[in-house]
């Protein structure tokens, strides 16, 4: 019997043993179940499984306990993988005890993390990134945890990242999570921009990874370089819309970017674009108003970076709600408002312009339309307004 003391446990199975991860990794998982082959039945269920467990530091106890598996169940893979995690590290026959344990067992955790924590030491990038990859298609729970806090911080190892990138080409499942958790950084490493542009270079990356590309840009405080992102990917059909408002004639649908026009959702308010009566162009916005009292949360939009300048703010509405206080534009740079435009209090298209400067430039500027109701009957909103012909234009060279 091979007493030789077991190996220090390496990064990926400590990780994966901790407390945390097992409990958000396992939580809705009957103990073992899913490790079992399902002919074992419930007696091997109930009994097996602590066997294989022994103490910490009893390296011949696990032996025996796995060899007394494996007598009632040979093709028991966890089995196999106790022997292996018992024998001599790197032997031919350590590493044929693994061959057996991934042949028989290819859904156990932790022969998936040890195979990945050898790969890794050993400078196989792309055999560990096979491992992990079953680890997240077996375990959903543990896409997030795997991907922030063993890949993400990878991302300098050209090699390692040439295997995700190969692994990404065949769209797995955590793809998206991945997108998203790059999308949360708020420091951009060089390691997920040489991602982000390679893989771009091997094929379109779909709206969420744009999208995310851009959120992460943003976070990071390039303002600048995801608003120039969204233009470069911008679609021809809406290239034609291209201006310091895009489509201030509201001739598209609203998008899931800042850049885009957005309306949030309010009870007591419907907003959609109409094509019965436009100022300008084949549309207008419509804002139904049901009667209630409300703080109006209006359509927005967020621009890129506005440099120094003069600059005007018009726009067009037809109010007819008759309510006293006024709708208007107001456009933001952080909590400072640079420009208030009201609106037109009267039925039928008028046309309203301010000009503003803006002494210093503005990163991230946005423009929204808010009510200058107070009272709770000044905030009582009935009927439609319409909106279109949008525009900031600079006056000055």
């Amino acid at each position: 019997m091979n007493t030789a003391p077991a190996r220090a446990e390496p990064h990926l199975r400590r990780w994966l043993a901790s407390a945390t991860a097992l409990l958000v990794a396992l939580a809705a998982v009957p103990a073992a179940w899913w490790l079992l082959p399902h002919d074992h039945g419930a007696a091997a269920i109930a009994g097996w499984h602590p066997a294989l467990n022994p103490p910490p530091g009893e390296p011949a106890a696990a032996q025996a306990a796995a060899r007394a598996v494996l007598r009632s169940a040979p093709v028991n893979g966890q089995a196999f993988r106790v022997l292996a995690q018992n024998a001599e590290a790197d032997s031919p026959a350590s590493q044929a005890l693994w061959a057996q344990a991934l042949a028989w067992a290819p859904r156990d955790i932790d022969t998936r993390a040890a195979l990945a924590d050898q790969a890794l030491e050993a400078g196989k990038p792309a055999a560990a990134l096979q491992h992990l990859d079953a680890l997240m298609r077996v375990q959903p729970a543990l896409r997030a945890p795997l991907l922030e806090q063993m890949l993400l911080p990878e991302l300098g190892n050209p090699a390692l990242r040439t295997a995700l990138l190969d692994h990404l080409q065949a769209d797995p499942p955590w793809r998206p999570h991945l997108a998203t958790l790059l999308a949360r950084q708020t420091q951009a490493t060089a390691g997920a921009e040489a991602l982000w542009q390679q893989l771009a270079a091997r094929g379109p990356l779909a709206p969420a990874e744009l999208q995310a590309r851009q959120q992460q840009r943003r976070l990071a405080g390039d303002a600048a370089g995801a608003y120039q992102l969204w233009r470069e990917h911008l679609p021809p059909t809406l290239q034609p819309y291209l201006a310091t408002v895009f489509d201030g004639g509201f001739e598209t649908e609203p998008g899931d970017t800042p850049y885009h026009w957005r309306w949030p959702r309010q009870a007591g308010v419907a907003t959609v674009r109409d094509d019965s009566h436009a100022r300008d162009g084949q549309y207008a916005l419509r804002v139904e108003f049901a009667g209630r009292s409300l703080r109006f949360d209006g359509p927005r939009q967020t621009f890129g970076p506005l440099p120094a300048g003069t600059y005007l703010l018009q726009a067009s509405a037809d109010n007819r709600t008759g309510n006293p206080r006024a709708f208007q534009w107001q456009l933001h740079c952080g909590r400072q408002i640079l420009a208030t435009l009201p609106l037109a209090d009267s039925p039928g298209w008028q046309n309203r312009q301010q000009g503003f400067v803006l002494a210093t430039p503005c990163n991230e500027p946005v423009l929204r339309l808010g009510h200058a109701g107070r009272t709770v009957p000044e905030r009582v909103l009935r009927g439609s307004l319409w909106l279109d012909s949008v525009q900031i234009t600079r006056q000055d060279p």
